[in-house]
């Protein structure tokens, strides 16, 4: 029974640990420069109205469209399935 106990306790903790470095690694990144493809770098900026080439976001990001994502009315984001 004990050493059941101790399989269960380090279990909880490697859940813990693996929750704790996925959250770490998350990141938010920013839609600019208007019209474009979803998995073009030049999009995806660490700040709002930043310099694109952050990266194209993973599972693990957050994203956001916000007021200085695109420069006209009627852009288009392309997400390629």
């Amino acid at each position: 029974m004990k050493r059941f106990s101790t399989i269960l306790k380090l279990s909880f903790f490697l859940c813990f640990l693996l929750a704790g470095i996925a959250t770490a690694s998350a990141q938010t990144l920013y839609w600019v420069n208007g019209s474009g493809s979803w998995n073009e770098s030049s999009h995806w900026s660490l700040s709002s109205g930043g310099a694109g080439g952050a990266g194209v976001p993973t599972l693990a990001n957050d994203v956001v469209f916000d007021k200085k994502s695109f420069t006209q009315p009627g852009a288009i984001v392309t997400i390629d399935a």
